[in-house]
């Protein structure tokens, strides 16, 4: 209600400032489910979301190197501009793939 053309609700002050001071009890009470083995999706995810929204890069790179892998589904680098593609494994004929027929190799 303060601002109807917030982004996010995490960008709110107010909401903001209640996840900080909750944030440690919140990871706590996650990774005593984990260790625990108790299933505890909602908070695990939603605490995942959190932490990634924050963050200005993600380190994606292993899911993009899979997808690559399995798929030749291409990626992106951080220190050259383009879509990328790796012959992996000479074995696996992902350098063949249609998908990265108009890209760097």
């Amino acid at each position: 209600t303060r601002d109807a053309a917030l982004s996010n609700l995490l960008v709110d002050p107010e909401f903001a400032a209640d996840l900080k001071a909750a944030e440690a009890s919140w990871r706590r009470v996650v990774a005593l489910a984990v260790v625990n083995g108790l299933p505890v999706p909602g908070m695990t995810a939603s605490l995942s979301y959190f932490d990634a929204y924050r963050r200005e890069r993600l380190p994606a790179n292993l899911v993009q190197a899979q997808r690559d892998f399995f798929g030749s589904h291409t990626y992106q680098r951080v220190d050259a501009e383009g879509w990328f593609h790796t012959v992996w494994d000479e074995n696996f004929a992902s350098k063949d793939s249609i998908t990265t027929s108009g890209y760097v190799a």
